[in-house]
């Protein structure tokens, strides 16, 4: 069972003016602010976090005030910083007065304590040395907060687990005692780290010791040759280990050792000096040289790179290039409720040419665009997003249940052969514009365990009868109170099925699959079936649905038509105008709710007539929104033409402005696909929770994958389709392969690449001043940046506060270290700049300093 909510309180908000009779009172005084109260969520919060704030406006009297607007401010702009909307982040130590002041200047303040943020790591610059007695070496200890970040108001505590062998002082530097090995510990609040410091004898005339090395830095896999004395000419009597790695000697003499350096088993770290090691009996000497374990890359300015491979994904060092690089940190999973936990660590190089690069701004960094285009002066209608948020959960149950129901029972179409159809007398009839037939409505109430058994039978009336479509009306319009009467929607039905009958069918047929595929099986009349009844309206927050039930038999299928059939709600309302439940209103969203439901009924008839298994619900649900984006195009965004870098104020600013008097250019204009974009804002300011193949986390209301699926598909057809029918037709008639697997056959590519490269796309996709070398990186479709930002300009302080969704997090070059949890399909975006000491190591690593998760892959793009 599958159901579409659309708005049905589309309300516009009109100015109205009229006049009393009688005398005129004298003038009250005006109400204005007199008083604010600010409160914060919480009062202390550590650097980084945020905590919002929330302002009371009291008038002279006392009275509270709402819909009040204020100002915000803050008195110490480098301790806590403060949005438009009231929203403090932490930025240093410290105390700050947050100010929240009306338009007639009253104010009110609250301070927010900003907290050194909890250590959650320590990292050590160094993890292993050996030393002569004697010698020290300087370690420093790195404190990381849980943002990555690097906290500098607390210092490490020191601890020698032998000072016999090895003592430490209170800053770190380590002095070699006597001949042994120890662990230096680092503490800082309960987190630690330890370095094993070997120290031993150099004194011995006959220790080996080590005068040169041939390689200006040592790399893993590579044949070196170490040059010095005491070396056995006995190959195997030499012990070469390179940070704490043993090496194979490939030949000796006293004074020379050929060696290859091991390919695997050194710990991720950036170039910098390690220990190396040659041990002949008991003796051995040491040195220090650059080590380089990493795989180097280097990226120019607008190159990427996809690391869709789990072990090219775990250890990198980026050239010092300076400016900024976007990185996706992305699950593979297949399933959106796994669980990847990760680390990404970052660290400099200590080798090499040091040059200092001056902190720029990034274009990707989230500006809010100027919107391309003028936008229509009138105001846009309220809305209720979270409202449809809501029972877009129920729609995927619905769904859910419908697709389970068509996994479940065996094959209609022997029964269907072999059993009375409604082809018969009701079939003719019902397409005789006049004509009272009889029909079933698949109750999908909450009481009903099984929604293709028990359903009403209701007396329904010919409305229309086209050329691919007939609509019957309920001939009891009373219901729930309900004011239509009969035959005053006939001319909106009309225009409804003549606009199915010219328009969606073919969008349908084109793109996606015959919805009559099955039609000879049941009713055999070439035609799908509308139908409008009070009963709809029963059913709580549904506009329309239709049912599987349909394409069985009477038998297996009690509430069955036997016919493709399209269930949905009544106007109760005769008013003109969009204000309340009117019949303007609910033409202007049943049209797209049309055919998204139809899409189902075309999916459902491909796969039944191929013998195919019914889709995952997530992408049957992201095609379905393609048929809305598809059909809105032509009829009502002027013949839109894919590729074209739509923008917000020639599309989605007149799915919210339906009166003509107010917006002229959007009069007739249906309401079409802002809820694409409203469920992909929602993935993408929860992009490491959320995933666009289904619902994260079971029982749970998500529904943010009706955009972000329709999102990832539009991706794949503007990048690997001719066209959309190229792409979806395929897709919906496939006879064996449905979800991810099918997505990989259209594309050629795997979904370990495809997931990287958009992940970045939704990020970078129009961003000012970034043109990438890899075109996969944009969304041609669709300006995404200009999108949202017309979307906060319109609703920002109620639903859309952010002119771009997806905050990235951002990090220092050096060092730095994040932990996140990944769904299957979704992805965390870090955006890394400052001033880049070194090459930059990024680390993928699993928690507890295990190896990274299997599921989680890295993909780099240069911005700057």
């Amino acid at each position: 069972m599958t159901l579409r909510l659309r708005w049905l309180s589309l309300l516009m908000f009109v100015a109205c003016g009229g006049s009393t009779d009688g005398g005129t009172p004298p003038p009250s005084p005006p109400v204005v602010p007199s008083r604010v109260e600010v409160t914060f969520s919480a009062a202390s919060v550590p650097v980084a976090a945020t905590s919002q704030g929330t302002a009371r406006i009291f008038d002279q009297s006392g009275r509270e005030m709402v819909g009040q607007s204020v100002t915000w401010s803050t008195s110490t702009v480098d301790v806590a910083s403060v949005s438009a909307t009231g929203l403090a982040t932490a930025l240093r130590p410290g105390i700050a007065t947050i100010v929240a002041t009306t338009s007639n200047g009253v104010s009110g303040t609250a301070v927010l304590t900003v907290l050194v943020p909890p250590v959650v790591t320590v990292v050590l610059s160094r993890d292993t040395a050996t030393l002569v007695p004697g010698a020290t070496l300087p370690l420093v200890a790195t404190l990381i907060a849980a943002n990555g970040g690097v906290i500098t108001e607390r210092s490490a505590t020191w601890q020698s687990l032998d000072p016999t062998i090895a003592s430490v002082s209170t800053n770190g530097v380590v002095t070699a005692v006597a001949i042994g090995d120890v662990q230096i510990v680092a503490s800082a609040e309960t987190k630690t780290a330890t370095a094993r410091i070997t120290v031993r004898s150099a004194q011995s005339p006959t220790a080996p010791g080590i005068a040169s090395i041939s390689v200006p830095i040592i790399t893993a896999g590579a044949t070196i040759t170490l040059t010095g004395r005491n070396f056995s000419a006995t190959r195997d009597s030499n012990i070469v280990r390179i940070d704490g790695v043993t090496a194979t000697v490939m030949a000796a003499s006293a004074t020379a050792l050929t060696v290859t350096v091991p390919s695997s088993g050194f710990a991720c770290r950036p170039t910098s000096n390690a220990t190396v090691e040659v041990q002949v009996r008991a003796e051995l000497g040491a040195r220090e040289h650059p080590l380089r374990v990493a795989t180097q890359r280097t990226l120019g300015v607008g190159m990427s790179l996809v690391l869709s491979d789990a072990a090219d994904a775990r250890c990198n060092e980026f050239a010092q290039t300076g400016g900024r690089y976007v990185v996706s940190v992305y699950s593979v999973a297949t399933t959106p409720t796994s669980r990847s936990d990760y680390v990404l660590r970052g660290a400099a190089s200590t080798v090499g040419t040091q040059i200092a690069i001056a902190a720029v701004v990034s274009p990707a960094s989230g500006t809010v665009p100027s919107l391309g285009t003028a936008m229509p002066t009138a105001r846009p209608a309220a809305i209720d997003a979270s409202r449809e948020r809501r029972t877009a959960q129920r729609h995927d149950d619905l769904l859910r249940t419908n697709l389970d129901f068509l996994r479940r029972q065996p094959n209609p179409q022997g029964a269907l052969r072999a059993s009375q159809r409604l082809r018969s007398s009701v079939a003719q009839e019902i397409g005789i514009v006049g004509t009272i037939s009889a029909l079933k409505v698949p109750n999908i109430g909450p009481g009903n365990a099984n929604v293709c058994r028990n359903p009403f039978t209701v007396d329904v009336r010919t409305v229309y009868s086209g050329t691919r479509s007939i609509i019957v009306e309920d001939t009891v319009t009373t219901y729930l109170g309900a004011a239509i009467n009969t035959g005053q929607m006939d001319s909106l039905y009309r225009r409804l099925g003549q606009e199915f009958d010219s328009v969606m069918f073919d969008v349908l047929a084109t793109n996606f699959g015959n919805p009559l595929r099955m039609d000879d099986l049941l009713d055999n009349n070439g035609k799908i079936i509308m139908l409008f009844s009070p009963r709809v309206n029963s059913f709580e927050n549904v506009l329309g649905y239709v049912t599987s039930c349909d394409f069985f038999p009477v038998a297996q299928a009690p509430s069955s038509n036997l016919a493709e059939v399209f269930y949905a709600v009544v106007p109760t309302s005769v008013a003109e105008g969009f204000s309340g439940d009117t019949r303007s209103a609910w033409y202007r969203v049943v049209r797209s709710t049309v055919v998204h439901e139809v899409k189902h009924i075309t999916s459902f008839a491909e796969r039944i007539r191929g013998n195919a298994q019914a889709e995952v619900a997530a992408f049957e649900e992201g095609t379905a929104q393609h048929a809305e984006e598809i059909w809105a195009r032509a009829a009502a965004y002027n013949g839109l033409q894919p590729r074209s870098n739509a923008r917000y104020a020639t599309t989605l600013a007149c799915d919210v402005r339906p009166a003509s008097a107010n917006a002229p250019q959007c009069a007739g204009k249906p309401f079409a696909v802002f809820y694409h974009f409203d469920a992909l804002y929602e993935f993408l300011g929860s992009s490491e929770r959320l995933s666009p193949l289904g619902r994260s986390t079971s029982g749970s209301n998500d529904a943010s994958f009706y955009g972000s699926n329709w999102a990832l598909l539009r991706w794949a057809i503007d990048h690997f389709a001719t066209n959309d029918a190229a792409f979806l037709g395929p897709m919906t008639q496939s006879p064996s392969t449905v979800g991810l697997p099918q997505l990989q056959i259209r594309t050629g590519r795997p979904w370990e690449e495809s997931l990287g490269e958009f992940s970045l796309a939704l990020y970078l996709d129009d961003a000012p001043g970034f043109t990438p070398i890899n075109p996969r990186l944009t969304f041609p479709s669709w300006n995404l940046r200009d999108i949202f930002a017309g979307m906060n300009a319109d609703f920002g302080q109620s639903f859309y506060p952010r002119a771009s969704p997806l905050t990235p997090t951002a990090v220092s070059f050096g060092t730095f270290l994040r932990t996140a949890t990944l769904a299957g399909g979704s992805f965390s975006i870090y955006d890394i700049t400052g001033a880049q000491s070194g090459a930059q190591l990024i680390e993928l690593r699993g928690i507890n300093d295990g190896p990274a998760p299997a599921t989680v892959r890295v993909a780099v793009v240069r911005v700057q």
